[in-house]
């Protein structure tokens, strides 16, 4: 029958236990790209995706398909099933699974993807070459990077000063520079190079593991190290040193490059982190964070001084509208997601506090945005603090120092700390205490 576009793309993400088969970030980072509107039975939906949620994803359609096929079976669910559902190989195109009911035509749906499959660009955006030259009319008279990333959807400024200090980049057969001002009229080339997805190998980086057991792991990640595989960090992160430790006794419902990660902290923050090591504990853990029943405690040194001694912010936070590599407080915007932090005073120093913080809701910078919100960021942050960070620390001073939850098999509360590492008590040392 008919239905809304977020009602199937639901279905498909849930098991038939109703939870969420990936990860709360996929499902809210594909609602906020793609305004969900409805669509009429025997509409086709095509997602491409990158190879690190291709694997992900899939094994949630099928998953979801074989709960159908089987109801179908049973001769039940015929109104459910109307819409029918297809797994497909973004590489390929090919279809790797369907389920099929009377009237559901399989050789529609092949003609259309094998057209699909046949699109140059769609072809490089699933990893398949590199896109031939696009032709680019320039908005305006400016800075190339600038007007280059208004022009070409999904790229961002960063990406494009790449793409140019790369040479894939010409006005009028010449490379451009990265100091070139461009002007109406310019004609411009971009070769987009090959998508190649994340090979992800262990390596033998030492781990500080704080606890451990059949079903996870508790680590305590030094400040500087990645937790996952990403362009531009695919060495040296996390997961390589999980994989090297576990094996493959790592959760696989993050995908190829997230194994066993529940939820993760910032580069440049220190502290402790839980990792699954099967998907039973990684759903079950997933639930406790979705339910704000999981302890999360971090310890900051902020900007400035409070009156007050506690405190709590419950601002939402989005995707900045104008710096999408940013986060910022959106009170009226519909796609902002709720964000509770609550803060208590530690110690007073001249120009700075120290604070206890817990989070109630786990948005990605959480707490950097809402201590700059109100008007003591942490210190170090280059991002949401003073132009002119503090650059011995190397970032923000900021440490997750305590984290609980229910162990998924046992049903036990746990709760662990990891002490106040070398650079926070260092920078600490240096301040006055008032």
């Amino acid at each position: 029958g008919q239905s809304g576009l977020e009602k199937a793309y639901d279905s498909l993400l849930r098991g038939q236990d109703g939870r969420l088969l990936v990860n709360a970030g996929l499902d809210g980072a594909v609602r906020q790209t793609y305004q969900l509107t409805p669509v009429q039975p025997g509409s086709t939906l095509v997602l491409t995706l990158d190879a690190g949620l291709q694997a992900t994803l899939q094994r949630a359609l099928q998953s979801q398909i074989q709960t159908l096929q089987a109801t179908a079976a049973a001769g039940a669910g015929r109104e459910a099933c109307a819409g029918a559902a297809v797994v497909v190989d973004v590489k390929t195109g090919g279809i790797l699974a369907a389920a099929n009911w009377p009237g559901y035509d399989l050789n529609t749906y092949r003609a259309q993807y094998s057209a699909l499959a046949a699109d140059a660009a769609h072809r490089a955006r699933s990893g398949q070459g590199p896109l031939a030259p696009v032709a680019v009319s320039v908005p305006g008279r400016g800075p190339a990077d600038r007007l280059l990333s208004a022009a070409l959807e999904d790229m961002t400024r960063s990406a494009v000063q790449n793409l140019i200090e790369n040479g894939c980049v010409t006005c009028g057969g010449k490379a451009l520079s990265k100091s070139a001002k461009l002007k109406p009229g310019d004609q411009i080339l971009v070769e987009l190079p090959e998508v190649r997805p994340l090979e992800v190998r262990p390596q033998p980086i030492p781990l500080e593991v704080v606890y451990e057991d059949g079903d996870l792991l508790v680590v305590n990640k030094p400040k500087g190290m990645v937790v996952h595989p990403a362009p531009g960090h695919e060495e040296g992160t996390l997961v390589n040193a999980l994989l090297a430790h576990c094996g493959d006794s790592l959760s696989g419902i993050n995908g190829v490059a997230r194994p066993g990660i529940v939820h993760r902290i910032d580069k440049d923050t220190s502290g402790l982190l839980i990792v699954a090591k099967n998907d039973f504990s990684h759903t079950r853990l997933a639930e406790q964070i979705q339910a704000h029943t999981f302890t999360r405690e971090y310890s900051a040194v902020v900007y400035g001084s409070f009156k007050e001694d506690s405190g709590t912010v419950d601002q939402p936070l989005g995707r900045h509208p104008t710096d999408r590599k940013k986060i910022a407080v959106l009170p009226n915007s519909p796609s902002a997601r709720r964000a509770v932090t609550h803060f208590w005073v530690v110690k007073r120093f001249q120009g700075f506090t120290q604070l206890r913080l817990r989070l109630e809701t786990g948005r990605t910078h959480q707490i950097r945005v809402h201590m700059a919100y109100l008007g003591h960021p942490v210190a170090g942050d280059p991002v949401y603090g003073p132009k002119k960070s503090i650059t011995s620390l190397e970032g923000q001073c900021l440490h997750a120092g305590k984290i609980g939850f229910v162990h998924p098999r046992t049903g036990e509360y746990l709760e662990f700390e990891a002490p106040l590492p070398a650079y926070f008590t260092g920078f600490l040392q240096k301040l006055k205490e008032v």
